[in-house]
């Protein structure tokens, strides 16, 4: 289903579901949420962008409304990327610009690889190219598979609560109305898919992008919050070997930066936006 930006819906067939926010003629930004997200995520960004941008906000494989599909049929980074450049095609979007955080963040990147030129320009944000060494992918894999196995046994609000607990959400911890409003949002989700989307979709079983990106010449803004050590590293290395990639370290912020650093966001991605249409 669509939600059109004045908020009537109306159905796509045979795409994602998404929301969409400004007039179809601006240009096309695709905003891809991250995991346990929506596409409703991005309502406040797009709310401030809408004048200037046609953004389209679609619900992941697994997420949201996404969830009238084939259970049984195996998702892979790879199946996501062909997904989503037909979804483009079927909205008639030319040359979008990508927006992707975390796990969409690593869609957006699959799809980079798989046609380049069909994106205007490429923003990640707190986005891993993947994992190179055996021992840790194995031992990832291991563990998100304990992961999906202790959501479907514990309930999704549970294992959200726990999600949020870890290290790479602390930063969040410093705004508990915006955490608990995360974490309700979050617990709505689909348990199964949920856990299907843990399995199949975890870093220890895709396949690391480190090597395909120097092939990557879209135009690419990384981001990542000062305070995400382990990302912030990402986006220094991957905007050394990525040729037409600019970085950005956001003061004051976590792995959430669009959320805790929303002003500042926005302004970043006007700025590089400006420079590529």
């Amino acid at each position: 289903m669509v939600e059109q930006a004045g908020g009537k819906p109306a159905i796509h067939p045979q795409v994602w579901p998404i929301a969409t926010w400004g007039r179809a003629e601006l240009q096309p930004i695709v905003f891809l949420h991250g995991f346990m997200g929506a596409g409703s995520d991005w309502r406040e960004i797009c709310e401030l962008l809408a004048e200037d941008y046609y953004c389209v906000c679609p619900d992941l494989p697994g997420h949201g409304a996404n969830t009238a599909r084939d259970f049984d049929a195996q998702l892979s980074l790879s199946e996501l990327a062909i997904e989503l450049h037909g979804l483009c095609a079927g909205l008639g979007l030319k040359a979008p610009i990508v927006v992707g955080y975390s796990l969409g963040g690593r869609v957006a990147l699959h799809a980079a690889l798989l046609h380049p030129n069909r994106m205007r320009a490429l923003v990640l944000e707190s986005t891993s190219p993947g994992l190179e060494a055996v021992l840790e992918r194995e031992a990832r894999s291991a563990a998100d598979d304990a992961r999906a196995a202790a959501l479907l046994a514990d309930g999704v609000p549970a294992f959200t609560r726990a999600w949020y607990s870890g290290p790479l959400f602390q930063s969040l911890h410093r705004y508990p109305l915006l955490l608990a409003k995360l974490q309700a949002a979050r617990a709505t989700n689909n348990a199964r898919w949920l856990s299907k989307v843990i399995r199949e979709l975890s870093p220890g079983k895709a396949a690391s992008a480190w090597a395909g990106l120097a092939s990557v010449k879209t135009r690419t803004l990384l981001v990542a919050g000062a305070l995400d050590v382990q990302y912030m590293a990402y986006v220094q290395r991957m905007a050394l070997v990525m040729p037409s990639a600019i970085s950005l370290i956001v003061p004051n912020a976590g792995h959430n930066v669009h959320l805790e650093e929303q002003v500042g966001f926005v302004q970043a991605l006007r700025q590089f936006m400006a420079g590529c249409v």
